[in-house]
């Protein structure tokens, strides 16, 4: 049984080539992922022909996506076709079962809420970690749980993952 994870692989401040390394590492490691990138086929591309690599994923062409420094709700309301909102509108329609993204924080659980219905959001707080966790119920007897981790005030670790 595949696990379809629709994957930002322009958010995070060293997009897209960490999202695409984090991608080969992930589907090397579990053969069941089959991974859609969503963002700039071109630039995705070119930093694949940087790393002298070949991409066993689909890409998803968009030319719109959220900058780390954007402002969350501007961002999300005006950039329809950003990668991020692509992703949560693939696993609301059923076609994902799942999204990660490295990407801008407020813009990723903006698009999340206004494109998957219904959020309830926790907090969680473990030994140094800070998650943020969301649940999204999604239909009868499943959810949809991205997660954020923060290791410290200096540096944030997202790591949103989706589990349907």
């Amino acid at each position: 049984m595949s696990i379809n994870i629709a994957l930002d692989a322009m958010g995070g401040d060293h997009a897209p080539g960490e999202i695409i390394r984090g991608a080969l590492i992930a589907a090397e490691a579990n053969p069941e992922l089959k991974i859609l990138l969503i963002g700039d086929e071109n630039i995705i591309r070119e930093e694949l022909r940087n790393m002298n690599l070949s991409l066993p994923f689909e890409i998803m062409h968009t030319d719109e996506w959220i900058g780390m420094d954007e402002d969350p709700k501007e961002a999300v309301e005006k950039k329809l076709k950003a990668s991020i909102n692509i992703a949560c509108q693939l696993v609301n329609e059923g076609v994902m079962d799942g999204l990660v993204s490295a990407g801008n924080t407020g813009a990723t659980i903006l698009s999340a809420a206004k494109n998957i219905p219904v959020i309830k959001i926790a907090i969680i707080f473990w030994v140094l970690f800070l998650a943020l966790l969301c649940i999204y119920p999604l239909k009868k007897n499943s959810s949809t749980i991205p997660i954020k981790i923060v290791k410290n005030p200096d540096t944030i670790d997202l790591f949103l993952f989706v589990i349907n």
